[in-house]
């Protein structure tokens, strides 16, 4: 559980970047490796969402500009 939240706030700072950032298949292989067991399905989804929420969180800072 503690590696899924840490891929969360990865993923999410990683989204945040608007430019020159490391992709975002970088965290998850980095996860995939490092967990054996891990539901692959579950992984996804929690970094498909933190990339998601990073995006719409950079999309919303970037209107204030």
């Amino acid at each position: 559980m503690k590696t899924l939240a840490l891929l969360f706030v990865i993923v999410l700072l990683i989204n945040l970047m608007p430019a020159f950032g490391p992709p975002t298949w970088m965290a998850m292989s980095w996860v995939g490796f490092n967990i054996h067991e891990g539901n692959m399905l579950l992984v996804a989804a929690v970094a498909a969402s933190a990339a998601t929420a990073g995006r719409l969180t950079l999309a919303a800072l970037s209107r204030s500009l």
